[in-house]
């Protein structure tokens, strides 16, 4: 918060800073001597990985760490991991990249779908030459049912689990079967 509070201040903009309440997961956690944020305006690889890249803003980047963890329990290659950090405007520079190098991109945000990074993203990527697929995880344009935000989450598929039960889907529709040996 104090790294976009002072970096806002040096624009001559509005800017909007989303942040959840609570504490941020310790999968977020940088390790001593090492606090220092990407750039301004800039998405962060938190990991390198091959053929998938999990992509999350705000609250689903501790998400996508998780389902990273869990792709490596069942077998999978090892994905990469973004953290867009910023909503707008997008890195597309990063993300270009990505999309060069990976097969599959799963984006997740805990807001609505319609709209969305992920739709900017997937329209990126429908362009001619780019052989990157797009999925897209968050809220779809209905009614959420009042509920505890983990109900809710639930409810909308913004879970570990569900997101694994998508990668699977997707991996056994492009190489016929879920077989770690294809994937990997």
């Amino acid at each position: 918060l104090a790294f976009m509070m002072n970096e806002w201040l040096l624009r001559d903009r509005p800017v909007m800073v989303r942040y959840p309440k609570g504490k941020a997961p310790a999968s977020l956690g940088r390790p001593a001597g090492d606090a220092k944020p990407a750039p301004w305006c800039r998405a962060e690889l938190l990991r390198d990985g091959e053929e998938l890249c999990l992509v999350g803003i705000g609250s689903t980047v501790a998400l996508m760490l998780d389902t990273a963890e869990e792709c490596g329990r069942r077998g999978l290659s090892r994905p990469s991991v973004l953290d867009l950090r910023f909503a707008s405007p997008l890195d597309w520079e990063t993300l270009d990249s990505l999309l060069d190098s990976h097969s599959f991109l799963v984006v997740a945000e805990d807001g609505y779908m319609a709209g969305g990074v992920g739709e900017a993203i997937a329209s990126r990527a429908a362009t001619p030459g780019c052989l990157c697929k797009v999925l897209r995880v968050g809220v779809e344009s209905a009614y959420i049912t009042h509920a505890s935000r983990a109900e809710q989450l639930e409810e909308q598929g913004l879970t570990s689990e569900k997101i694994m039960k998508t990668i699977e889907e997707l991996y056994a529709k492009n190489f016929g079967a879920f077989d770690t040996a294809a994937s990997g």
